[in-house]
């Protein structure tokens, strides 16, 4: 495994307080989801949660939420709902958008990324998941790994303000 991807990986999953005990888990999540060629799917996404959670959590991981969850002082939308707005958002991640300079497509994918974690579709891996999913986007787009370290991570927050 590439070690720019592992360490994004530790990173990730550091923001969350998530150690090496969750690690090898976003590995073989990452792993599986590099090799999905667009268009991505409900299935895919699904599954990318299952992987990371499913040492940490197995009660919840590969499941959307059936409670409210609240972000901050921010309340997510209902559970009922996620399966609509997810589909939403994997058409925003299906479209292709051959025009657009680097800097364009690195803001879309952002804005994808933002969304799907205002959604907070599940209990809990949603950083990690959405994190593992904006990496993939880009790498679609043609546009390098995007590391965010746990240092920088107030810098990551402020996406969402």
């Amino acid at each position: 495994m590439n070690q720019r991807i592992v360490k994004f990986l530790e990173q990730s999953n550091l923001i969350e307080k998530v150690g090496q005990e969750g690690l090898r888990d976003s590995i073989i999540a990452y792993e599986y989801l590099d090799k999905v060629k667009a268009p991505l799917q409900e299935k895919h996404l699904l599954e990318v949660h299952r992987l990371v959670m499913i040492n940490l959590n197995k009660r919840i991981a590969g499941k959307y939420r059936k409670c409210l969850v609240q972000v901050g002082n921010r309340v997510c939308p209902p559970s009922c709902v996620i399966p609509e707005k997810i589909e939403k958002i994997i058409k925003w991640f299906n479209v292709k958008k051959p025009r657009l300079n680097k800097i364009e497509k690195a803001n879309y994918c952002k804005l994808i990324h933002i969304a799907f974690e205002s959604l907070h579709p599940f209990e809990d891996g949603n950083g990690r998941v959405g994190r593992i999913l904006l990496n993939w986007q880009r790498k679609q787009m043609g546009l390098p790994l995007l590391i965010i370290k746990n240092n920088e991570k107030y810098d990551y927050y402020n996406w969402f303000l």
